[in-house]
């Protein structure tokens, strides 16, 4: 039997393709919204400082919500709070800089640092996966032997087609 012999089955209605495919992507964008929400909600859900947290920088307990984050969060947490003067010196790009006043990657994870007082976490790098490899990407240029020279030039040719960096300040 040749091909042009064969007889072929149809249904006897077209499927309204158009239609179907476009609630399979509708269901797809509001399953996708769902779950970076329900990440955002759960990166930043949380109040003050826990009782009996995994220890900061400073020796003080972490704060609930930053205590349950993994473990790459709150070493760039740590690196940031340990190291406020290489991280002062590094822009971030995630657009920080505009919506929430940033001037430094260091901000994005140090709110404050009073005298006297604990240390004021800031719940933006938590949410932020750029804001975290900046950071660790600082920590492991120096600890590479490298300058903070090479880690902000190496920060600023990864990111800086991402958009503008914070208004941070020049190297000393």
């Amino acid at each position: 039997m040749t091909k042009r012999n064969r007889k072929v089955s149809r249904p006897s209605q077209p499927r309204p393709r158009g239609r179907s495919r476009k609630r399979l992507y509708f269901g797809i964008a509001i399953a996708a919204t769902l779950v970076v929400g329900l990440g955002a909600v759960l990166a930043t859900r949380g109040g003050g400082p826990s009782q009996g947290g995994a220890p900061s920088a400073g020796g003080a307990p972490l704060p609930e919500w930053l205590a349950r984050s993994p473990a790459q969060v709150r070493e760039a947490y740590a690196y940031a709070a340990e190291h406020p003067e290489t991280t002062s010196y590094v822009p971030c790009y995630c657009g920080c800089g505009i919506h929430d006043g940033h001037r430094s990657a260091k901000e994005c994870f140090v709110a404050a640092r009073p005298s006297g007082s604990a240390l004021v976490y800031d719940r933006h790098g938590a949410g932020c996966d750029m804001c975290v490899d900046i950071a660790l990407m600082v920590k492991r240029t120096l600890a590479g032997g490298g300058s903070l020279r090479e880690a902000r030039l190496a920060v600023e040719k990864k990111y800086s087609w991402v958009g503008p960096p914070t208004d941070t300040p020049p190297l000393p």
